[in-house]
């Protein structure tokens, strides 16, 4: 009996946990307040089939870190990362693939050491609940 019943809850909490929220850091940058501040361009889409964030600032060095921070934390759950760092344009890429509910969030990230920095996360909305 019990066997069963810590199977049952084995296969129980494996269901809870596959349909959890992905939890990102990066969604959560767009959470702040301050993301509606001059120089910088916030765009916000929801609907039935697409979730998509964006946003973008030049000459900010400290949102550049704290998204920076985020795409590191949110690596570790990423089942695809693409990098792409050019010493030639100063422009660095980063573009994670996190598989949550069956389905992809793509989240992309583009910065120079100026300070230029754009965050976006794409995926059908079913994939953050």
């Amino acid at each position: 009996m019990k066997r069963i019943l810590a199977l049952t809850l084995l296969v129980v909490a494996t269901i809870v946990c596959r349909a959890a929220s992905p939890n990102l850091a990066c969604e959560k940058i767009f959470e702040r307040k301050d993301l509606r501040a001059e120089g910088r361009d916030l765009v916000k889409i929801t609907q039935p089939s697409n979730y998509f964030r964006s946003v973008t600032a030049e000459n900010d060095k400290k949102l550049q870190k704290d998204i920076l921070a985020a795409i590191e934390q949110d690596k570790k759950k990423s089942c695809n990362i693409v990098e792409r760092y050019n010493g030639d344009d100063n422009e660095d890429h980063v573009i994670l693939n996190i598989e949550n509910n069956g389905c992809i969030i793509s989240i992309g990230c583009y910065w120079t050491e100026q300070g230029y920095v754009r965050l976006f996360i794409q995926a059908d909305p079913e994939a953050f609940k």
